[in-house]
């Protein structure tokens, strides 16, 4: 196996040269345009302080999402080609230790850019003027790249359960955002029809991005010399950090099932997979006519949505008799859903 990583590692060293050069770059341009000193305005003694500019921060986060988010698309893509997977299923090697193989070369191309590029920004700051506590940087570098690993594991999951690479990508961002989607529907439910609302669990905490974000909000503010003033971590972030934890090893776990059953002459075909269109199409539907609340022009314009979304899973505008009628259903539950979310008052 270890032979095998050597091999895709030097076949992708032109890969992570480019990748690393786009991603310094990145850096080195977001933070050298920017002002690393700033004037806020603190609430506490309601007055204008200087401080570290903490907000330019956040493109570590973002960029390493990014990373994270479309390189397993790229490392994956032999198993949406025929011939490619052919020749990878006839490699004296187990499936699983394949793929291990490659989401390690993914985590390769994910992290060393990001360890680079970070690393190097740090010079950037160091040649301005700045308020940062440069020690901190390190652990929070450190601490983004461990989160990252979840991050590629569950895109990764939900890239090679599809058959092609449209397929693919569309159910990443279904990833991406039926689970907020789905616990702002819950909140809505739950304020609806029991007047409670809770406090801890926020929908914007549970977009693939989002565990990113929060350990930006709550290790970033610790870059300020005087981070007391900006420290910003709350008990709905650790609640979001724990079931990401559980969903990355859901995803290990979901991989690894769904490896051992895969069979070559699948690519290429409809994605037929439960983890994917089949399941993801009904929730948003039903997700999304309770974030609507009524029944208006936006809420069917989200049913026309779910209809192109069974054209794309289906590969074809006329949809069979099943699917048209599960449209059909779709449609009634959210007309009835809006009607009912409308009447409760």
């Amino acid at each position: 196996m270890f032979n095998l990583f050597k091999y895709f590692f030097k076949k992708r060293i032109n890969v992570l040269i480019a990748l690393s050069v786009i991603v310094t770059v990145a850096f080195a341009v977001i933070i050298g345009t920017s002002r690393l000193v700033i004037q806020q305005y603190d609430t506490t003694i309601r007055d204008t302080i200087t401080g570290p500019n903490l907000y330019v921060l956040v493109v570590y986060p973002i960029i390493l999402f990014f990373l994270a988010f479309f390189v397993p698309s790229f490392e994956f893509s032999f198993k949406m080609k025929k011939r490619g997977i052919d020749q990878m299923y006839s490699l004296p090697i187990k499936r699983e230790k394949l793929y291990l193989v490659k989401f390690l070369i993914c985590l390769c191309e994910i992290v060393i850019p990001f360890i680079i590029g970070s690393l190097i920004s740090i010079f950037v700051i160091m040649s301005m003027e700045h308020m940062y506590n440069l020690a901190m940087f390190i652990p929070f570098f450190l601490l983004l790249t461990v989160c990252s690993i979840g991050v590629t594991l569950i895109s990764s999951c939900a890239f090679i359960h599809q058959n092609t690479e449209i397929d693919g990508v569309v159910n990443s961002f279904f990833v991406f955002v039926v689970l907020a989607i789905s616990v702002s529907a819950f909140n809505i439910l739950s304020f609806k029809l029991f007047d409670y609302k809770f406090k801890f669990v926020l929908p914007e905490d549970y977009f693939l991005i989002s565990p990113l974000i929060s350990i930006y909000n709550g290790i970033a503010p610790l870059l300020g010399k005087d981070y007391k003033n900006y420290y910003n971590w709350e008990i709905n972030n650790t609640i979001a950090i724990i079931v990401f934890v559980l969903l990355s090893f859901g995803a290990f776990f979901l991989s690894y099932y769904h490896i051992k059953k895969e069979k070559s002459e699948y690519s290429q075909q409809i994605s037929s997979s439960l983890f994917g269109y089949r399941l993801f199409i009904p929730i948003f539907a039903i997700a999304i006519s309770i974030n609507v609340s009524e029944v208006n022009v936006l809420l069917f314009l989200y049913q026309i949505v779910t209809y192109f979304l069974y054209v794309l899973y289906l590969r074809k505008f006329k949809l069979d008799k099943k699917y048209a009628l599960i449209v059909a259903l779709l449609i009634l539950v959210s007309v009835v859903i809006g009607l009912a979310m409308h009447a409760i008052k």
